[in-house]
């Protein structure tokens, strides 16, 4: 074969080579905004796309650099090479990127991994082996808890602006820091009590892990469903499921058993505990624990005494303003029940347990 008819050989062979080069780096810039923009959970797939196109461009302009060595400087060479120079240089640009991206994946992990906020089995260990706790009992088992979330509050509130960080007691969280799925389904069917059938609004699965919590409910009932489940969690570990009717926290339980009653106070202790709820008393009422007289009243918006004891006959009724109201003294401010994110019946309930309100002077 003559040295022209070589040269052809060899040129047509890198236009080739170029033109694979040019189609593994467009399809390794398009599984880069893939891997940005597209399926957060694919994003393995796409990593293993870029790494084949890069290694397709890579072979391709390396296989046209063995071409040109025989090439003997024909001024067409020349100018093939700093083709072959510049892919290489968009290939090694785009390799960079993907890097870039799988160690910012991999710091994530490694932070998600060592931050590991709480251990359910730790707090376990904690509680009694009995079949019946008493109150303190369960109150004692959150405070463990919240004293062990509270101890990394910055990383477990790092994404979210609450200066009051009462998200730390937020039950979802903790069930995904501690390993479990936390599922929010459209409907989770019913269960059948003392002959009564009640929609299911939260589900425990200890074996796998699992917590199911029923969108059909509003946001207060599917928070606190999902605080009794970590009740269950915690002090029930002998059985391994649990399907419960939507749950708010009334005194309802004597008739349905024991460890609902003890799961439903622990729901209670964990997301209103008593420190933090006589401290959002008195930054929003300006007490601890509050009184309707003259002067409550007319911050309450009432006109005079005799007009609030017209509306408010019983405790209930006024600790369920305090709960809901989001004006005190022409002040605006956040309820007290959506502050700690359950229903206004909850929160006055809460209020007259810790007895922090008095009808009467």
């Amino acid at each position: 074969m003559n040295n022209r008819r070589q040269l052809q050989l060899l040129q047509d062979s890198n236009q080739i080579l170029e033109k694979i080069a040019i189609c593994c780096l467009e399809l390794a810039r398009f599984s880069i905004s893939i891997f940005d923009d597209g399926f957060k959970s694919a994003r393995g797939d796409s990593e293993v796309a870029i790494g084949s196109a890069l290694s397709g461009a890579f072979s391709a302009v390396a296989i046209g650099y063995l071409n040109l060595k025989s090439s003997e400087g024909a001024a067409i060479s020349l100018s093939t090479l700093n083709k072959f120079g510049n892919l290489e240089k968009e290939a090694r640009d785009l390799d960079d990127a993907l890097h870039h991206r799988i160690s910012i994946l991999r710091e994530h992990a490694e932070k998600s991994n060592a931050s590991s906020l709480i251990n359910l089995e730790d707090i376990i260990a904690e509680a009694s082996i009995e079949t019946k706790y008493s109150d303190d009992e369960i109150q004692k088992i959150a405070r463990i808890l919240q004293s062990k979330i509270w101890d990394r509050r910055s990383e477990f509130l790092k994404e979210v602006n609450d200066p009051h960080q009462l998200h730390v007691l937020e039950p979802a969280r903790v069930f995904t820091n501690a390993g479990y799925e936390f599922i929010k389904a459209d409907d989770l069917g019913y269960v059948s009590e003392y002959n009564t059938s009640f929609k299911v609004a939260g589900e425990l699965d200890r074996k796998n892990k699992r917590v199911s919590i029923s969108e059909r409910f509003s946001l207060p009932v599917q928070k606190f469903t999902a605080a009794h489940e970590l009740g269950h969690a915690i002090l029930h570990r002998h059985q391994v499921q649990f399907r419960d009717r939507p749950l708010q926290g009334e005194h309802d339980n004597q008739n349905r058993g024991r460890a609902e009653y003890e799961a439903d106070r622990f729901a209670v202790y964990f997301l209103m505990p008593e420190k933090l709820v006589k401290a959002a008393m008195l930054e929003g009422f300006g007490v601890s624990e509050f009184r309707l007289n003259d002067e409550s009243a007319f911050k309450l918006g009432f006109t005079d005494l005799a007009k609030a004891y017209q509306q408010l006959n019983t405790k209930r009724d006024l600790s369920r303003v305090l709960a809901a109201t989001t004006q005190f003294a022409q002040k605006p401010r956040k309820s007290l029940a959506e502050l700690f994110g359950v229903s206004k019946l909850t929160m006055a309930i809460r209020l007259e347990e810790l007895e922090l309100v008095e009808l009467s002077n």
